[in-house]
C-alpha cells in the first residue's frame, strides 16, 4: 500500500511509548516509564482519566505533580505529551491552569483537553499557552477534519483510519492537514491492522513527525499478525513491500479470541 500512496518520504520516524496511566503511586509510575524508554523510545504519550488507581485527570495538584516527576524520571531530551481522553471534562479555565502549570515541564503537546470540538475553548487555550494542542481522533470524515482546519486551534491531528472513512478518507484529511502546514498523528492504538494502515500512511506524508508505539506486549498487537511491529532504538522503518498492508493475520489468535454477540 505504500507503494501505492506514492512511496516513503521518510526514512525511519522516531517511536514514542504510548500507555495509560494506572498506578496511585506516582514514583511507581515514574519508574514504569524510566523502563519503557529504557528499549530506546523517544518519549511518551500518557493517557489520563483511564482505569485503575492513577486519578489523573481530576486534581491540579497530583496531575502537576505527575507531569513534573514524569519529566525528572525521562530526562529534559525525551519527547511528553499528555492526552485527556474522553473520560476527563475540562471547562476553559481549568484547562488554562492546567496546561499553564504543565508547560512548565516543557511537554510537548496536550491532547483532547477540551473534548473533540470546542474551537472557542480551543482558540483561549492555545493563546495562553506554549505547547501544541492536539484533537482530531474522534472525526469520522474528511469533512470533519475540514471543519477543525478552518477553526485554525489545531497543531497536531489525530487520525484512525479505523474511523476516518478508512484509507481512502484518511489519506484525503492528511493532504489537507500537510497542505495546511500541520503536523498529523496516527492514532494506531486498537489493532495490528490500523497499525499497518496507519504506518504506510505515516511514511508516506511529511505531516507525520513520529509513531506511537505500545510499550506493553497485548494480543492485538503482538500475536494478531505473523510478523509484529518492533522499533529497533528508537526509530520504526518503513513497512515491508508486501502485498496490501504487509502483514500476515493469525487465523488461529482470531478464532482463540472471537466472541458472538
Amino acid at each position: 500500500m505504500l507503494q501505492l500512496l506514492g512511496g516513503a518520504v521518510h526514512e525511519k520516524l522516531p517511536v514514542i511509548a504510548s500507555g495509560h496511566a494506572h498506578d496511585e503511586s506516582i514514583p511507581k509510575m515514574a519508574d514504569q516509564a524510566q523502563e519503557w524508554l529504557s528499549t530506546g523510545m523517544q518519549g511518551m504519550k500518557v493517557g489520563f482519566g483511564k482505569r485503575g488507581n492513577a486519578h489523573l485527570g481530576y486534581e491540579h495538584d497530583r496531575d502537576v505533580e505527575y507531569v513534573k516527576q514524569m519529566r525528572n524520571a525521562i530526562g529534559p531530551d525525551k519527547m511528553l505529551m499528555i492526552d485527556m481522553g474522553y473520560a476527563i471534562k475540562w471547562d476553559v479555565a481549568t484547562a488554562v491552569k492546567r496546561v499553564q502549570a504543565f508547560d512548565e515541564y516543557n511537554i510537548d503537546w496536550i491532547e483532547e483537553p477540551l473534548g473533540a470540538w470546542d474551537p472557542e475553548g480551543y482558540r483561549t487555550l492555545r493563546d495562553k499557552t506554549k505547547c501544541l494542542i492536539a484533537y482530531g481522533e474522534r472525526e469520522w470524515n474528511v469533512d470533519g477534519f475540514d471543519q477543525i482546519l478552518a477553526t485554525g486551534t489545531c497543531d497536531v491531528f489525530g487520525i484512525d483510519p479505523g474511523r476516518a472513512e478508512g484509507v481512502t478518507g484518511f489519506v484525503k484529511a492528511v493532504a489537507r492537514i500537510e497542505s495546511h502546514r500541520r503536523q498529523a498523528n496516527a492514532h494506531a492504538w486498537s489493532s495490528a491492522i490500523v497499525s499497518a494502515a496507519s504506518l504506510a500512511v505515516s511514511f508516506s506524508s511529511l505531516a507525520f513527525k513520529l509513531f506511537e508505539f505500545k510499550p506493553l506486549r497485548n494480543p492485538m498487537q503482538h500475536e494478531l499478525v505473523s510478523e509484529p511491529f518492533e522499533q529497533k532504538d528508537g526509530w520504526i522503518y518503513p513497512p515491508s513491500n508486501k502485498p496490501g498492508l504487509g502483514i500476515e493475520i493469525n487465523e488461529d489468535v482470531v478464532n482463540r479470541y472471537r466472541q458472538s454477540f
